[in-house]
């Protein structure tokens, strides 16, 4: 959901400034930076549902993918004071 608003972000941004009552609901460059951030966030996530989703998958692969995945996340240097 995310990427598809990054990806029409202009048309999202053209849309509320000329639609009247909208200027003020557009979202700001920090809001902007914040979805950006929540997308890197979510994409290792995004990644271990779909390689554990897949039809080959073995339940083996489950407590070493949720390991590193938490070692991904513990990882991130970003601020997260937000």
């Amino acid at each position: 959901m995310i990427e598809r608003l990054f990806k029409i972000k202009r048309s999202v941004t053209l849309f509320c400034a000329e639609t009247g009552g909208m200027q003020n609901k557009t979202l700001t460059s920090n809001m902007w930076n914040l979805l950006a951030s929540v997308k890197g966030l979510l994409e290792p996530v995004e990644n271990l549902t779909k390689d554990l989703s897949s039809y080959d998958a073995f339940l083996s692969l489950v407590i070493p993918a949720v390991l590193g995945l938490r070692l991904v996340l513990q990882s991130d240097n970003r601020d997260s004071s937000h």
